[in-house]
């Protein structure tokens, strides 16, 4: 066939001058530069991606399956065309986490990752002073192995991987785990999950390990070279990025934390006689994915860039060059408040995820944020994966995001930032050393407090919380478990099984003697107060959800309701025709009802007296100008003293005032609330006058 169709042969080829002359014409005489935007990496986002800016190359990124990776560690998609669908469990009691894990397997989810609670983390017995405070906290209450079997009963652990979050228990979790595939009789080469060990990660979250640290990263390097020989599909080491992501890491500092993290561990492991490629085999690497939809891709494909780097440097070989990579949604961007929209996130976050080649995605239920999701916050988890992999067939294609050359630049971007920030890391002494002085710290401060100014001024938008908040939304409830009881149940568990450690015992004798203890029914109070020593203590990385302020204002709207019968309010002097004032009065009636204060208006003032009187009869203390400038420049000399007189203890005016500030303060006005204003800082100011805060 001599004739071949060629798509848009008929068009003329646009140059990106003919696309920069078209767009100068929509600015009118604003700077190009206002279509540009910043990442909080200091990374410029420009509106227009080409073949140009990738620098002329075919394929920048490489091939899937080969290095550096960027586009996935499978040469071919997945046969099944499916990732692992990993669901969280935190409920603290054993028998409503194991009917929750056993109904969510038969409706989707291929794997569980089970948090055990404070008391498991903490090492300490449900009976003792410690144990009533953290028992069942943020987790399931489990102390022995017959505990866990009881949580994973009808779990068929041949098909199922498990993965255990513990903290610094790590050998204790695993050493039960272990024995419990023993007990259902999984063969060793067949057994699949994670034990999750990750001394650093647990440092900077919690800011304290019952051992040195040394002592911690060397027992989990042991535990990584007894489960090298044991379970080939079993990894041993985490690198939990998130204590960095929810305490304020942009998108380039998680990956160089992680990654230098990353590089802690191999060294401990390789010390302790595993190969580089076995090694790198133990770590998994557990990324957040956020609502920044192509930043997430980028992110999660830059990782695994700079993560080949390391490996090829250090010696692995092309199978050991690849990363293990579980991808969650970042706690940090759920909400309280209007949580249905967290349905939205959690679909974005997962979507990112999945476009961004993650081996196992884990999907925070909507209700995550307020308590205990319950069944049907967890269903809509799974089938948001389910729909993707099944519906969408998103898995069935090999780095989808790949060829576009916005999610490729940023990439490179991405890639050339991580490594420079992971090698200041090196430079400085290694992870440990970063952690331990604070310097870890001090650099996710200084991004969260950029991150929290950008929130304040609503650069950065919460939809349902900073922007279009419902003040009439019913609350979402979950039950509260009874704890007391759970604690009560579980104190009558008691071992007489004896820990024993020689003197000095290394590493390796204290996981082998764990998972002894462990098999033959040690509690973990037992096993934690035979292997504790001198604590490691730091300033941990605080823990803040983006909407956290905002939440605080809507919170104590809620208390002011509860003890006075009505919401605080604001009135709105909307002036002159509809036309004239429904811009900013809308504008207004979001800002004051962010901080849950709710606004009283009218269809319009037609002078400075009726506006008084209306203000006088609806009982506000707070009055808000609302109107087009011209109609400013002609009424709020005369309306703004009528309002302060009338006994408006604050007045605001909806808009910039250019020049005409000074002769509207001086006419009454106290405050002008405008896009940009910081909106947490007028809120707060607001609530204290009306006596909520």
């Amino acid at each position: 066939m001599e004739d071949e169709l060629t798509l848009a042969s008929g068009f003329p080829q646009p140059s990106r001058q003919d696309w920069l002359d078209l767009v100068a014409k929509v600015l009118r005489g604003a700077p190009f530069e206002t279509l540009e935007s910043t990442t909080y990496d200091g990374i410029t986002l420009e509106p227009l991606y080409t073949r140009s800016e990738a620098g002329g190359l075919v394929d920048p990124a490489g091939f899937p399956g080969a290095f550096p990776f960027s586009r996935g560690t499978r040469r071919e998609a997945r046969p099944s065309g499916v990732w692992e669908i990993r669901q969280a469990y935190r409920d603290p009691d054993p028998a409503a986490a194991n009917h929750a894990i056993t109904r969510d397997l038969r409706r989707g989810v291929t794997a569980v990752l089970l948090h055990l609670d404070g008391g498991f983390r903490g090492g300490v017995g449900p009976a003792t002073t410690a144990g009533r405070r953290l028992s069942g906290v943020e987790g399931t209450l489990v102390s022995t192995v017959d505990d866990l079997d009881a949580v994973l009963a009808g779990v068929d652990l041949a098909a199922v991987a498990v993965a255990v979050d513990a903290g610094p228990q790590f050998v204790a979790a695993a050493g039960m785990l272990s024995d419990l595939w023993a007990r259902r009789g999984v063969p060793p080469g067949e057994a699949r999950g994670a034990f999750r060990a990750d001394p650093l990660g647990t440092l900077a979250t919690d800011g304290t390990l019952p051992v040195g640290l040394e002592d911690a990263l060397d027992r989990a390097a042991a535990l990584a070279a007894r489960v090298a020989q044991a379970h080939p599909n079993v990894t041993a080491m985490a690198v939990d990025t998130a204590p960095y992501a929810d305490g304020g890491a942009a998108e380039a500092q998680e990956i160089a934390f992680g990654v230098a993290t990353g590089v802690e561990y191999l060294r401990r492991l390789v010390a302790a006689g595993l190969s580089i490629d076995d090694a790198a085999g133990q770590i998994e690497f557990a990324l957040t994915s956020d609502c920044d939809f192509f930043l997430g891709i980028a992110k999660l494909r830059a990782a695994r860039c700079v993560w080949a780097h390391v490996m090829e440097a250090s010696g692995a070989t092309a199978d050991g060059q690849g990363m293990k990579l579980h991808v969650s949604t970042s706690a940090r961007v759920m909400t309280r408040r209007d949580p249905w929209v967290n349905m939205l996130r959690s679909t974005v976050t997962c979507f990112s995820a999945a476009l961004g080649g993650a081996d196992s995605i884990t999907v925070a239920p909507f209700d995550a944020a307020i308590g205990l999701p319950n069944g049907f916050a967890r269903r809509i988890a799974a089938n948001t994966q389910l729909i993707l992999q099944e519906e969408s067939n998103v898995g069935r294609v090999i780095d989808p995001a790949g060829g576009s050359w916005f999610v490729e630049e940023l990439t490179e971007e991405l890639v050339q930032q991580a490594w420079r920030r992971f090698q200041d890391v090196e430079a400085a002494g290694g992870m440990v050393q970063a952690l331990c002085r604070g310097t870890v710290g001090a650099q996710l401060a200084r991004t969260r407090a950029e991150r929290s100014a950008h929130l304040a001024t609503r650069r950065d938008r919460i939809t349902g919380v900073s922007e279009f908040p419902n003040l009439a939304e019913e609350p979402v409830n979950r039950t509260v478990p009874d704890l007391a009881s759970l604690r009560r149940r579980a104190a009558q568990t008691t071992s007489a099984v004896e820990v024993f450690l020689p003197d000095a015992a290394s590493a390796a004798q204290v996981v082998d003697e764990v998972f002894a203890v462990a098999a033959r029914g040690a509690t973990v109070e037992q096993i934690a107060s035979a292997t504790s020593g001198e604590a490691t203590t730091i300033d941990p990385v605080p823990f803040a959800r983006l909407a956290d302020p905002f939440e605080e204002l809507r919170d104590a709207s809620d208390e002011f309701l509860r003890a006075e019968g009505k919401r605080p309010a604001v009135f709105l002097a909307n002036l002159g025709s509809a036309a004239d004032h429904t811009a900013r009065a809308t504008f207004a009636k979001n800002l004051f009802e962010v901080g849950g204060i709710e606004v009283l208006g009218h269809e319009g003032c037609k002078g400075a007296g009726d506006c008084a009187e209306a203000f006088g009869a609806s009982g506000a203390r707070l009055a808000v100008l609302c109107s087009a400038d011209p109609v400013y420049e002609e009424l709020v000399e005369e309306v703004a003293p009528a309002l302060k007189a009338a006994g408006a203890e604050r007045l605001y005016l909806s808009g910039r005032p250019g020049d005409a500030a000074g002769r509207y303060e001086v006419a009454g006005v106290d405050e002008f609330v405008y896009h940009g204003v910081d909106v947490i800082d007028v809120l707060e100011r607001a609530q204290a006058i009306l006596g909520v805060r």
